[in-house]
């Protein structure tokens, strides 16, 4: 084999992990293939200001009182797509882009969001979820209130 040949080794190919990574990274071809640098932490994803890109996991009541769930990197804007809130630069309202199921249930409310590291976990979690009841969906949704709602005594 050829010297600086092998996958990573080139001057090319560092070029390439940089643009893929956004930063100098030595990777083989197995551990590029999972996704995933040297020392096991996973290669996540990065929004054009460079910071990493999480993924969120949400459910919504919509006004008929259904629970839609759904995932997302932005929330905020996912919950205006939803409602039909996303104008664009002339002021006209833009395209709908939320769900067909939220389109004829607005408004929706947010009840219930989850951040995960990458798209996979949140789409398990989001599959688990859908599998549940609508009595366990509202049991988990009161859980994370009564979590955020309850204070830590500082000592």
């Amino acid at each position: 084999m050829v010297q600086g040949a092998a996958h990573g080794s080139s001057r090319w190919n560092r070029a390439r992990n940089f643009r893929s990574y956004g930063f100098w990274a030595a990777t083989n071809g197995r551990e590029r293939q999972r996704g995933r640098l040297h020392g096991g932490k996973a290669c996540y994803s990065r929004t054009p200001n460079g910071d990493e890109m999480g993924y969120w996991l949400y459910i919504v009541e919509c006004a008929d009182g259904s629970l839609y769930t759904g995932l997302a990197t932005d929330i905020e804007r996912r919950l205006a797509e939803h409602n039909g809130g996303l104008t664009g630069k002339s002021g006209r309202p833009l395209k709908s882009k939320g769900a067909r199921y939220t389109s004829v249930r607005r408004p929706v409310v947010l009840v219930y969001q989850a951040a995960f590291a990458t798209r996979s976990e949140a789409a398990k979690e989001e599959a688990r979820i859908k599998r549940l009841t609508r009595p366990q969906k509202l049991a988990i949704i009161a859980a994370a209130r009564s979590l955020a709602t309850t204070s830590i005594p500082v000592s």
